[in-house]
């Protein structure tokens, strides 16, 4: 049988994976929106998502997590545990900011970062973390910005400085690899 989402039809429409100031998609946010197309052609859509899941939470060589807007940790994968120290019960809830040395966070370092991320669509640093149990090791990271496709629009800068429309940010999600 063919596939639904490579159908004729469904390459004249617009195109379901935009991307945000021409930055590529987040994981999150390619699985989102391929989960939207999906629950509109197939009845396994529900599948698919506990399958990625569940792919996404055993990864181990990286630390996968989201973020709510204001920082604080949401969903924890076994990469992160083993890379960051923590298991899901002692970080979902805390700020992401004690992931970052003790300089760093007096620096507003990792505020800084959100708000980059808030404005470009992406950050990515490479530089000390502390893990759970206070040892540094140094890490890639890269965080990208979350947004609500509901309409709920606000006014950013654009690169040239004028002003256009964006979805809101509601969240993070954050790769880091050791």
């Amino acid at each position: 049988t063919l596939d639904p989402l490579l159908s004729p039809a469904n390459q004249q429409q617009k195109n379901p994976y935009p991307t945000t100031n021409n930055l590529a998609l987040s994981e999150a946010e390619v699985y989102q929106q391929t989960t939207a197309i999906a629950s509109q052609v197939s009845p396994v859509e529900p599948l698919v998502r506990d399958l990625f899941h569940d792919f996404v939470a055993e990864i181990q060589d990286y630390a996968i997590f989201m973020l709510d807007a204001q920082g604080r940790v949401k969903s924890w994968n076994a990469g992160a545990q083993r890379i960051m120290g923590y298991t899901a019960a002692e970080i979902i809830g805390q700020h992401f900011s004690k992931f970052y040395p003790e300089a760093d966070r007096l620096a507003g370092k990792p505020e800084q970062e959100l708000q980059l991320v808030i404005t470009a669509g992406q950050c990515e640093d490479e530089g000390w973390r502390q893990r759970a149990s206070g040892l540094k090791f140094w890490a890639q990271n890269t965080i990208y910005a979350l947004y609500d496709d509901s309409g709920g629009e606000h006014p950013t800068p654009n690169h040239d400085g004028k002003q256009h429309q964006t979805a809101r940010v509601i969240g993070f999600s954050v790769i880091t690899h050791d």
